[in-house]
């Protein structure tokens, strides 16, 4: 069983040399932000745009704290072959079942976003970023008992990522082959739907 779960940090992080992808670097490097700091230097004189700086890169690091156990359940949930297992009369609440999944692949779009708050108020735009995903997974099976995944048994997976800051693309890139193997434990498990 892994200690903690893998999350996008982790896949974007594949190939590369430190553990874990550091997006602070990639905006850093990228002028995306200008436009903010030109909003904020026109609507709000006072404040000082290093320090709004600092804080929005502080917070870049937890944009992609998404669990991969999330975006997978999230996808798997549209699949209307998992949906067979809420049906209690046929998949009885006290039987556990082992489904094996079929080599198959993934989409996955995010939008997480930074607010900054002046005086507890926000401040506009948000700083909104894009984050695409597209997997392909091959060898993984799911633990199901009274209509809920509970447990995910890896196996391996790539694909490749993107992320954007408005309209900027700030990494693109392929995330590698992944080995995972072992379980991820859902605890009280997440229900099909």
């Amino acid at each position: 069983m892994m200690d903690a779960q893998p999350t996008l940090a982790t896949l974007f992080a594949t190939g590369t040399t430190s553990d874990s992808f550091d997006a602070r670097v990639a905006i850093e490097s990228n002028d995306a932000l200008d436009s903010l700091r030109i909003g904020i230097a026109e609507r709000l004189p006072s404040v000082q745009w290093q320090a709004a700086k600092d804080g929005v890169l502080e917070k870049v690091g937890d944009l992609l704290d998404i669990t991969l156990s999330d975006v997978l359940v999230t996808g798997w949930n549209k699949s209307r072959d998992l949906l067979k297992y809420s049906n209690r009369e046929k998949y009885p609440p006290d039987k556990t079942f082992v489904v094996e999944l079929l080599e198959h692949k993934m989409k996955s779009n995010h939008r997480p976003y930074i607010e900054l708050l002046l005086n507890g108020q926000p401040l506009k735009p948000k700083i909104e970023f894009d984050v695409t995903i597209s997997l392909r997974l091959k060898g993984f099976s799911l633990t199901i008992q009274d209509g809920r995944i509970m447990a995910i048994h890896t196996g391996t997976l790539d694909g490749k990522g993107a992320i954007v800051l408005r309209g900027a693309k700030l990494v693109e890139k392929p995330l590698g082959k992944v080995a995972l193997p072992g379980k991820i434990s859902l605890g009280e498990g997440i229900a099909i739907s």
